[in-house]
């Protein structure tokens, strides 16, 4: 069962004041507030027994793109690593850009780290392909619009560094 928290607005709107300390209950309760957003909120009880019972995946999306990071990393730790001894049946796997990551003062201790393997530039192109397809279908465009837009997004990446260095890892 899939959890996904994008922790830039967790930093934003879950979090204690800065210098309080945060625990898993703060996650939580964003976790909850999400979902009675989406009118999802009575859903939020079952979720939470499953994810104590039985378990389930926490994807924590952008741990170095948190506002005011400075102030805020001790907490997003603090939370994460509570969350994961309190849930502790659930898998958490946590996004970073691996040059934030390697400062020292970001590192989750018990977590295991890994690298994901840059897109080769086929990989790259069916990865575009697929991604203008699909926004072809949720914003009605013509089938040789969206493909037009991926060629154009195609030689954009490939003529230019900086824009390859960012398309292999999407």
């Amino acid at each position: 069962l899939p959890v996904r928290v994008i922790l830039r607005d967790f930093a934003a709107r879950g979090l204690p004041a800065p210098g309080a300390k945060a625990n898993a209950d703060h996650l939580w309760r964003f976790i909850e507030t999400e979902l009675r957003s989406a009118n999802l909120g009575d859903f939020a009880p079952h979720l939470r027994k499953e994810l104590i019972s039985r378990g389930g995946l926490l994807l924590l999306d952008g741990l170095d793109e948190a506002p005011e990071a400075d102030q805020r990393r001790v907490q997003i730790k603090q939370a994460v690593e509570d969350f994961a001894r309190t849930f502790s049946r659930c898998r958490i796997l946590v996004t970073s850009r691996t040059y934030a990551y390697q400062q020292q003062e970001w590192r989750l201790p018990a977590f295991t780290e890994t690298v994901l393997q840059p897109f080769s530039r086929g990989q790259m192109r069916v990865f575009i392909d697929r991604w203008y397809a699909h926004v072809a279908t949720i914003r009605h465009l013509k089938p040789d619009d969206a493909q037009g837009r991926a060629e154009l997004l195609k030689r954009a990446i490939f003529s230019n560094d900086r824009l390859f260095a960012l398309a292999e890892r999407p």
